[in-house]
């Protein structure tokens, strides 16, 4: 069984699913189960049981991005560095990017738990939740900063205040992704 495909799979090796269905008019042991395993209706099941494998992934990148930029490199850049304005303008730029990232899991988190559940559930509103903190903190927050920092007033209390405001977004955002990784998926999400 096992040559009699490897030989269809060395034949065909841009073989498509029509390929495929075309070996279930034959009666055969291998036109029966290659043709089972590319079938439609066996499709969404191997893609739910993917999912919480794919939510690992996904909420690692999110969470470990995080956790690592926001309280591990920034304070070393601040640290290190005795430029506070690179420290600054480095660890901006990093929580750009790790912002993105963010949107970008959280958008991918949010598909994966519809198309697990078919329902919002807890797991969806913490997700939309951090979304929420970090449109907040990117798209409103940062240009306010950003704009402060340019006009050189990054020893005011705006500035300051602002900063606070981002920093206590970033650490929500950081803890409900902890929570989320901490607590896993179940059954019952």
């Amino acid at each position: 069984l096992f040559q009699v495909a490897k030989e269809i799979w060395k034949s065909s090796k841009s073989a498509t699913y029509r390929d495929f269905s075309r070996l279930q008019a034959a009666p055969t042991e291998v036109s029966i189960v290659v043709g089972a395993a590319c079938s439609r209706e066996n499709t969404l099941p191997m893609i739910r049981k993917l999912i919480p494998f794919l939510e690992r992934i996904l909420l690692t990148l999110w969470a470990g991005s995080l956790w690592v930029v926001g309280f591990v490199v920034a304070p070393v850049l601040f640290a290190e560095l005795d430029d506070r304005a690179l420290a600054g303008s480095t660890a901006g730029t990093l929580f750009t990017l790790t912002s993105y990232i963010g949107l970008t899991c959280g958008a991918l988190l949010l598909v994966l738990n519809g198309v697990a559940h078919k329902r919002i559930n807890w797991r969806a509103f913490v997700i939309i939740g951090m979304l929420l903190l970090v449109v907040i903190g990117q798209f409103v927050i940062t240009p306010m900063v950003a704009d402060l920092r340019v006009q050189g007033l990054t020893d005011t209390p705006r500035f300051g205040q602002l900063h606070g405001v981002a920093s206590v977004l970033f650490l929500l955002t950081s803890i409900f992704g902890l929570v989320l990784v901490a607590v896993g998926q179940t059954r019952e999400d």
